[in-house]
């Protein structure tokens, strides 16, 4: 996704010096594709937004509870070295 100022760099390049889209692409260091579909557009068009979980997707309902290593040592929850490492 670009700006809205690289979109209108891009289309002055194309309209007004009408350079390619394969010389836009080398005049700013971008994608022969991308230049090609934003050259096609006549209009800046913003990213959608991503739709998000609602609020009541909470994480204490999804919360994962942790396993517990049994051992001869004293462990703690998860952990890769023992609580008390004197024990």
């Amino acid at each position: 996704m670009i700006g809205y100022e690289m979109f209108c760099k891009i289309r002055r390049l194309a309209d007004q010096k009408h350079l390619s889209a394969a010389q836009v692409a080398v005049f700013f260091y971008k994608d022969t594709a991308t230049t090609e579909k934003w050259i096609q557009y006549a209009a800046y068009q913003q990213r959608r937004a991503c739709k998000r979980p609602s609020k009541s997707f909470s994480k204490s309902k999804h919360k994962v509870t942790p396993a517990v290593i049994p051992s001869s040592r004293s462990w703690s929850v998860c952990c890769v070295r023992p609580a008390n490492p004197l024990i």
